[in-house]
C-alpha cells in the first residue's frame, strides 16, 4: 500500500489560506469547510467556487472536476505549493 505524503499548500484569494493536503486538488475540501455565504456542495459548489474564482482573476476556470480546478488555479498563481516552514527547523 502506498502511502501519500502531505504537501502544504497556500490558497491566495484575497486573504491567504494554508492547508495541509494529499494533492492540490483536496483545496475544495479546505473551501467547503469555511463558512460561507451559500450551502452548494459537490458539483454546485465546485461550479460556484469557479465562478467566484474566475470574477477574481478575470480567467476562466475549469469545473469539470476536483482536479481540473486545481491545474487552473495553480496555473494562475491563486493556489501554489509552498514549503513548510517547520521542515528545515532543529
Amino acid at each position: 500500500m502506498k502511502k501519500f505524503l502531505k504537501k502544504n499548500y497556500e490558497l491566495n484569494c484575497g486573504e491567504v489560506i494554508r492547508f495541509e493536503a494529499d494533492s492540490p486538488s483536496k483545496v475544495l475540501d479546505k473551501l467547503e469547510s469555511m463558512p460561507r455565504y451559500d450551502n452548494s456542495t459537490g458539483e454546485d459548489f465546485l461550479r460556484s467556487s469557479a465562478e467566484i474564482f474566475s470574477m477574481y482573476c478575470g480567467k476562466p476556470i475549469r469545473f469539470d472536476s476536483a482536479e481540473s480546478f486545481a491545474e487552473d488555479l495553480m496555473a494562475l498563481g491563486i493556489l501554489k505549493e509552498v514549503e513548510d516552514k517547520n521542515e528545515h527547523k532543529l
